[in-house]
């Protein structure tokens, strides 16, 4: 029987974008085989930072309306022909309102959970002192997941994450967004520790995100090796930029806070400059979100410098070459630096140029899957 697979995503297509990157990937690969075709779905075709600006919000508005009639119109449209969804769960707690649609319209409904929504609600509504709120966001999710095809996580906390929500293990598979192994690099490159080393960071810093653990170490490496730290954060709200000063003006960094590039290319010619780009991910936030600028920094031959917990996306990047981790990170900064292995600058790029590796065959399986 023919299939079509529908991809369902908040943001359209853009080579700047490592999710809809993937998102491209999956719809070339799976239309590969000719008896399989896709179809996507976006619902703004740009990057629109601030989950709650009123054109968010009105985005979401417009998805759910969407989707009340999207969803039935297909399910009765060309009855011979096998239908699926694949929908991220951005834009917010749309993924839920598909699965019960979906449930109703015996269409096949996998969810690809890129941050954990309403998880992330049911946290902030806890400190508010709404525990019934946040209860009954839990068990909605519970209930609806387990009417899922199949719960495709970016990595192991994540599935940990949704599993403790007594969602069904059998339902849930991790599958990285891009290749997680490309082989040893015999490319190296050393950073003289007596220039000054500089670090970006660009994109939102939100509640999930915490850079405070940096001060420690940099506080050591400045001692220690007399050497200058050129920190550059690119898109930061006011209230971020005093937050980032109270940790880092103390150790007599450079910090420098530039505007949201309205293009891409410039961000991208940017990171030329400096050794390392910055990837954030709060210890309570585990399991709740895998930040996507890991995959912008490398896909641009820049390592990444992963600030956060073990067992994370970010965290295997970093065991495979790709960057450094702040929790595997010796005392002595500068040893690190001196020694440094599989760095992918000249070659990162090509986890992102092949849409035949391991982690595609593995999502088109997962959607092959039949119950």
């Amino acid at each position: 029987m023919k299939k079509i697979i529908y991809l369902i995503d908040e943001f359209c297509i853009s080579s700047s974008s490592p999710n809809s990157k993937h998102v491209k990937d999956i719809i070339d690969f799976i239309n590969l085989d000719k008896k399989n075709s896709s179809k996507n779905i976006f619902f703004s075709k740009n990057y629109v930072p601030g989950g709650l600006r009123p054109k968010r919000l009105f985005n979401l508005l417009k998805s759910f309306i969407y989707m009340s009639f999207f969803i039935p119109y297909i399910s009765l449209k060309e009855l011979n022909i096998h239908k699926s969804i694949v929908i991220t769960t951005s834009p917010p707690m749309l993924y839920l309102y598909c699965l019960f649609l979906c449930k109703f319209s015996k269409i096949d409904c996998y969810v690809w959970f890129m941050d954990a929504h309403p998880e992330i609600e049911a946290r902030f509504l806890q400190t508010k002192g709404f525990n019934f709120i946040a209860r009954f966001l839990r068990y909605i999710e519970k209930k609806l997941c387990n009417n899922s095809k199949k719960i495709i996580c970016l990595d192991e906390s994540m599935k940990k994450r949704i599993c403790s929500n007594n969602v069904n293990l059998d339902n849930v598979i991790v599958c990285p967004p891009w290749a997680t192994y490309l082989g040893s690099s015999n490319f190296i490159q050393k950073v003289d520790i007596h220039l000054t080393v500089k670090f970006i960071y660009a994109g939102n810093y939100g509640k999930v995100h915490d850079l405070s653990p940096m001060s420690d170490l940099f506080s050591k490496f400045t001692l220690k090796e007399q050497s200058s730290l050129y920190l550059t954060f690119v898109g930061m709200s006011h209230k971020s930029q005093l937050e980032i000063n109270n940790i880092f003006s103390k150790l007599g960094c450079t910090i420098e806070f530039l505007p949201r590039f309205e293009r891409v290319d410039n961000l991208i010619h940017l990171f030329k400059e400096y050794h390392f780009g910055i990837v954030s991910l709060s210890y309570e936030s585990i399991g709740l979100a895998c930040p996507s600028k890991a995959y912008t920094y490398i896909s641009q031959g820049l390592p990444i410098y992963y600030v956060g917990p073990d067992f994370t996306l970010s965290h295997d990047l970093c065991n495979q070459g790709f960057g450094v981790s702040q929790t595997d990170i010796p005392n002595i900064f500068s040893d690190w630096i001196h020694n440094l292995k599989n760095y992918y600058s000249s070659n990162s790029g090509k986890i992102f140029h092949n849409p035949k590796h391991e982690s595609l065959r593995k999502f088109k399986n997962i959607l092959d899957e039949r119950i």
